[in-house]
């Protein structure tokens, strides 16, 4: 799965690996972001962006394994310390 960011909106595409060397798209989702959610940091809109994505395909990836793509390397900072912002906290719990 990846998944992307921007100043308005979010937007993920699922893939499947055919032939353990070939991506192909399954599906993919946008939706635009709504006024409290475009002043976010982007490092909360690109951690929306990976939960609403796993929402979104729940009913595809629900129990495969698989792997999250983003270009958001800060990301990696909620995952490897304590934030202390409670937003990211919950972003955190919740991956």
């Amino acid at each position: 799965m990846h998944t992307d960011a921007s100043g308005s909106a979010v937007a993920a595409a699922l893939g499947k690996v055919h032939d353990g060397k070939v991506e192909r798209p399954v599906a993919f989702a946008s939706q635009k972001l709504s006024g409290s959610q475009l002043g976010w940091a982007i490092i909360e809109k690109e951690a929306y962006s990976i939960i609403w994505a796993l929402n979104r395909f729940r009913d595809i990836v629900y129990g495969a394994h698989f792997t999250v793509f983003c270009d958001h390397n800060p990301l990696q900072y909620i995952r490897e310390s304590a934030t202390k912002s409670a937003k990211l906290l919950r972003r955190s719990l919740s991956l």
